[in-house]
């Protein structure tokens, strides 16, 4: 059996009618295949003083990152170096994105360009959009992530490196650009799905 940790002590679970205490727990359990990466899974328990038992709610593997990309997936955009920063700009209005991956004539990744990159590296410095060229701008020191990575790692990633985009890559074949704004859409969503459960369980019991 898995830990148990305690999240949340001390809750109402309903008014007058009911009067439970709600205690929260939530267990991570390590699972492992053969031929893929351990991941986590996360198990949910309500308590209840008048039952004096513990409610299963909810058992669903971690989150991993494909779960979290959007669907229909986003397009990746690639630029060159030696492309104006002007360009970039165009490209991320033109497909309502906040950043593009940068190749070289052989395709190999250089880096990635966002629109931070552009402000702190290309107007902030004073550089002519215009004629200023990608390499003046790109970032180089990329985070890559495999699509089964856990979502945990990519916000623990954007923390530390304080970028708001990650590139994932799927064996050789670069699939997506996970954004902050994706990990924040999941969160919200995944919260939105606790507290449902909470309800219906508050007007089951």
């Amino acid at each position: 059996m898995p830990s148990i940790r305690r999240i949340l002590e001390g809750s109402q679970l309903s008014r007058a009618c009911k009067p439970a205490t709600c205690l929260c727990y939530q267990a991570a359990a390590s699972i492992e295949s053969l031929d893929s990466p351990v991941i986590n899974s996360y198990l949910c328990y309500i308590y209840t003083v008048t039952t004096g038992k513990f409610v299963h709610m909810e058992n669903t593997v971690a989150h991993l990152i494909h779960n979290v990309l959007p669907v229909p997936p986003r397009k990746i955009e690639f630029i060159h170096p030696e492309d104006s920063v002007k360009k970039c700009i165009d490209l991320m209005i033109d497909n309502n994105i906040g950043a593009l991956v940068v190749v070289d004539n052989a395709n190999q990744l250089v880096g990635m360009v966002s629109e931070r990159d552009i402000i702190r590296l290309g107007v902030h410095q004073g550089l002519d959009l215009k004629t200023a060229k990608v390499s003046d701008v790109v970032y180089k020191d990329v985070t890559i992530l495999s699509p089964n990575d856990i979502v945990e790692k990519a916000i623990q990633v954007m923390t530390t490196t304080r970028r708001r985009h990650v590139l994932i890559r799927d064996k050789d074949e670069y699939i997506a650009i996970l954004s902050v704004g994706d990990l924040l859409y999941h969160m919200l969503d995944a919260k939105a799905r606790t507290i449902e459960q909470l309800e219906n369980y508050i007007h089951t019991y």
